[in-house]
């Protein structure tokens, strides 16, 4: 499931580099929300199920504020951008959010990566249930 959260990720981040209208910018937006609020609930999970018992609650806390922490950094990097829509430097204003964004994309595939070729086993709870 969190490889089909990263998929979801990459293709709302994609629709949402080229807004045709307001429309179709809130369905991107809304096919991103998805994907991030999946991780929200998969991640942890896949922690708790992988973990030994004795670091299970410490790996679900670091978790928790490490999901926190990347709540709060595309809202600090979202500072660079100015107020002034008038500034001279015209790629704060219109490129910059590109990058911003392209920086989950990155994110995402190497997750897709790692998950497919590092941690590509089946969690313990999954083999019980087949």
């Amino acid at each position: 499931m969190i490889k089909l959260a990263n998929i979801l990720m990459i293709v709302g981040i994609v629709m949402c580099m080229f807004p045709f209208n307001d429309w179709y910018f809130a369905v991107a937006r809304f096919v991103w929300g998805l994907a991030v609020g999946s991780f929200t609930v998969f991640v942890p999970k896949f922690i708790t199920e992988i973990s030994p018992t004795e670091m299970s609650g410490f790996l679900g806390g670091l978790s928790q504020t490490l999901l926190c922490s990347g709540i709060l950094v595309p809202s600090l990097i979202a500072l660079a951008i100015p107020k002034d829509p008038t500034a001279d430097d015209t790629f704060y204003v219109n490129d910059y959010w590109r990058y911003a964004w392209l920086l989950s994309v990155a994110i995402s595939i190497v997750q897709l990566c790692l998950l497919q070729f590092v941690f590509n086993f089946d969690t313990p709870l999954t083999l019980k249930e087949t």
